[in-house]
């Protein structure tokens, strides 16, 4: 017998079918984090993982349109020790 979508209950024919529109109608909330702190080069430019994020936001957007994409910089936050 297959996996649910869910992956730890096992189903049959209708009840995966139920289970799979079930999940696809979920809003989920996709978390992109740019850990990068990096202000000297080389590498030019110094932060190259801006570039690689703003792909993967797109990327997920356009995939994704009903879902929620959010970012999650480092430089967002203060530059203290945030867990002691």
């Amino acid at each position: 017998m297959p996996l649910s979508p869910l992956g730890y209950v096992k189903v049959t024919g209708a009840l995966h079918a139920m289970q799979y529109r079930y999940l696809m109608e979920l809003q989920m909330k996709f978390l992109i984090f740019l850990g990068t702190a990096r202000d000297s080069t080389p590498p030019k430019p110094a932060r190259l993982g801006v570039r690689v994020t703003e792909a993967v936001l797109e990327c997920l957007k356009t995939r994704y349109a009903d879902h929620e994409v959010e970012l999650v910089d480092v430089f967002d936050f203060p530059p203290e020790a945030v867990f002691k």
